[in-house]
């Protein structure tokens, strides 16, 4: 091992891993005559054993049942000299042990979630700092103490429930609740417990998700607003994909073609206009996702019962994150009325024109504020 990747070791290791350590590359300064003794005694008896069977050959057979005898008795003194030592030696592994520093109780200590035993009486047994860093509590405030004490009063039922089937044997899964922090303040922690009956106790684990939810809350207003809002307009907005398909719309849009937003969905135009308005629509779409640029469009459309309305269609490419073009987003307004105003204006002053050209009357406009004349 490079000289500088030995030091970069050394520097890592705590006082009790050095320490630990040392015993292990030096173990002639930590002797054990608990070991030492026995493997001395079982030397012996293997001699004694040698011996007696050399002492047996040399007496050609002579007291063979007294020397069987001494070997049977010695052979049971080494099995019970052997189990002596099997216990010295497991003692010895327990004091090896005992020196090496508990690694359970350091994760225990440094883990940033919140780790806790309760006894199936519903009271704290044991918990670990992070019960302050998240709450505000240490954890000496909290032990002997009721948890439900800490729950929010509207989450109460719902936490006993789940910790009477913990109790029953349950372990329990990302279970959400609302904490009371020193403040005065709130929390949400999601939970995953144990039951362990043999302790009678629930071993859990909480993860602080106050941040997460506070998201999901935002979103979730947000989410209300934009639906008030395409909702309470009478214009009709939508989205489709690539393929032409509708992947959101609102209910106007649904309203005129007859169908439910659910019966909408991921249907496209050929599914609600006849093939001579869709090869319309579908070319619009097509020039904006490949231009990628908004345009506002007149578009003649049929109706659920077969009336042709005009529309005035303004849509853009709908992009994902990254800024691809993904689709087409549209708002159309019903402008039929003001066509056919237009249309009855612009005939109404041809039918002027012609009764003013085939008759030989003069007409003229005086403007008195301008003093200008027209004829």
């Amino acid at each position: 091992m490079p000289a500088t990747l030995q030091t970069r070791n050394k520097s890592m290791l705590s006082a009790d891993q050095k320490q630990h350590l040392s015993a292990i590359i030096q173990p002639e300064k930590n002797f054990n005559i608990a070991k030492s003794i026995p493997s001395s005694l079982f030397l012996s008896l293997i001699i004694l054993l040698f011996l007696c069977n050399w002492l047996w050959g040399a007496t050609n057979g002579d007291d063979f049942y007294g020397i069987k005898l001494v070997i049977a008795i010695l052979g049971v003194a080494t099995t019970v000299l052997l189990a002596v030592s099997a216990r010295w030696n497991a003692a010895a592994g327990n004091d090896r042990k005992s020196s090496v520093p508990d690694q359970g109780d350091r994760f225990f200590t440094i883990s940033p979630e919140l780790l806790c035993v309760v006894g199936l009486d519903g009271y704290f047994k044991h918990l670990n700092p992070a019960a302050e860093k998240i709450l505000g509590y240490s954890p000496a405030e909290m032990l002997g103490q009721p948890f439900i004490e800490f729950v929010h009063p509207d989450d109460r039922e719902t936490t006993l429930k789940e910790a009477e089937s913990i109790a029953a044997g349950n372990p329990t899964i990302s279970f959400e609740n609302r904490w009371q922090c020193a403040d005065g303040s709130y929390k949400w922690l999601v939970w995953n417990a144990s039951p362990f009956e043999e302790e009678e106790s629930i071993y859990a684990v909480g993860r602080d998700i106050t941040e997460r939810k506070q998201i999901e809350a935002a979103l979730l207003e947000s989410k209300i607003l934009f639906e008030s809002i395409i909702e309470s307009t009478t214009d009709l907005i939508f989205v489709k994909d690539t393929r032409g398909r509708y992947v959101f719309l609102n209910s106007m849009t649904a309203a005129f073609f007859g169908k439910s937003k659910a019966e909408a969905l991921d249907k496209d135009d050929i599914d609600f206009f006849p093939p001579e308005i869709v090869s319309k629509l579908v070319e619009v779409d097509r020039r904006i996702i490949q231009s990628g640029i908004e345009e506002t469009v007149e578009e003649l459309v049929e109706d659920i019962h077969g009336n042709l309305q005009t529309y005035l269609a303004t849509k853009s490419p709908w992009r994902d994150k990254e800024g691809n073009i993904i689709g087409v987003v549209g708002v159309t307004r019903d402008i039929s009325d003001i066509k056919q105003a237009e249309t009855a204006l612009r005939q109404s002053e041809q039918r002027l024109q012609l009764a003013l050209w085939g008759s030989d009357s003069g007409m003229w406009d005086w403007n008195l504020v301008t003093n200008e004349i027209y004829c």
